[in-house]
């Protein structure tokens, strides 16, 4: 903020900043429009060779206005919600933290407290899966999270966003396991939670959250899974590890993890080296996909948090309603990391 704001002040005044701000949100396709069609033309351009006319065009640029008269009158916007001094130590956590679990199998920790502009922090992981049945699918699950993400069956994946976006908010995913499958974590930062298991991570305010939650409960029981977007995720992970091949930066962590867990290959805990990551992804299937959401994702274990500003009555609501009665097909027990 320091340094937009000396951006401003170099400009005349650092008030302006918020000013244009202010002037940004009226902004209009046509006002773009406009724009262009006033500033965008022959005289107004440069271009490689100047080919004279019989009739030049002449644009009058408004003059610049005066900064002091500008700003003179300029009041801000209402201060948001500070929230409340919080010193996270285990004793003040332990203090206002509450536990519960949800029908099902999802353990649940809520931290409420009053937050900077009434923001939230959502994660959910959901655990699937063993070392017996996810032998061969291990591939597959870097691509679950980020697939599910990619459109409902009521909203595309742009009409997703769009809804984010106007709801201010972010939802991202994560995939336990992806980074020896082969491909990167799912995208959003929703972070993962060891093989076999699946996470999302929700960031929102307190008015808006409830709305974000209907938007999760559509990702998580009623995803497109668009096999289209499986092969752009596919060809895009395939180029990055490619380019991993001679990154020490990425060889050297994957070269360590190697030494310090020696699974043999069959071994769901296995590391590969890049050139098997390749191969591997290039076996991985958008079926596998499909049948890892269908067959082994449930509401049988995991864990849920939300800290921040938040109606624990409302969110719970949504989401036991989101993940009742939702049974895996498939066992789950935990993969031990030893």
């Amino acid at each position: 903020m320091g340094v937009a704001l000396s951006e401003w002040a170099a400009q005349g005044d650092w008030r302006l900043y918020f000013l244009f701000r202010d002037r940004i949100e009226g902004v209009t396709p046509e006002a773009v429009k406009a724009a262009a069609a006033k500033y965008l033309v022959r005289n107004n351009r440069t271009v490689g060779v100047f080919i004279p006319t019989d009739k030049p065009e002449r644009i009058a640029v408004p003059p610049t206005p005066d900064v002091t008269a500008l700003v003179a009158d300029y009041k801000g916007r209402a201060a948001i919600a500070e929230g409340e001094v919080f010193d996270p130590t285990p004793e003040n956590i332990e203090g206002r933290v509450k536990r519960l679990e949800i029908p099902g199998g999802i353990k649940v920790t809520l931290l409420p407290k009053k937050s900077r502009g009434g923001e939230v922090h959502l994660t959910l992981t959901l655990r699937y899966g063993n070392e017996e049945n996810l032998q061969g699918l291990e591939p597959a699950t870097g691509f679950l999270s980020e697939l599910m993400l990619r459109g409902t069956k009521k909203l595309s994946y742009q009409q997703l966003r769009d809804e984010l976006d106007r709801l201010g908010a972010t939802l991202g995913g994560g995939a336990g396991g992806g980074r020896r499958g082969g491909g990167r974590r799912g995208g959003g930062g929703g972070g993962g939670g060891g093989l076999g298991s699946v996470s999302f991570s929700i960031q929102a305010k307190h008015d808006t959250l409830p709305e974000v939650l209907k938007l999760l409960q559509q990702v998580l029981r009623e995803p497109a899974l668009p096999a289209d977007e499986f092969e752009v995720m596919k060809r895009e992970r395939l180029t990055g590890l490619e380019q991993m091949k001679t990154e020490p930066a990425m060889l050297a962590p994957r070269l360590l993890q190697r030494q310090l867990s020696p699974y043999p290959k069959e071994d769901i805990r296995y590391t590969p080296t890049i050139e098997e990551s390749i191969e591997r992804l290039k076996a991985a299937t958008y079926e596998q996909v499909a049948q890892l959401y269908r067959d082994y994702l449930g509401s049988q274990a995991g864990e849920l948090s939300i800290v921040g500003d938040f109606d624990a009555d409302a969110c719970l609501a949504i989401l036991k309603d989101t993940l009742a009665g939702w049974k895996a097909t498939r066992p789950y027990t935990r993969i031990a990391s030893p």
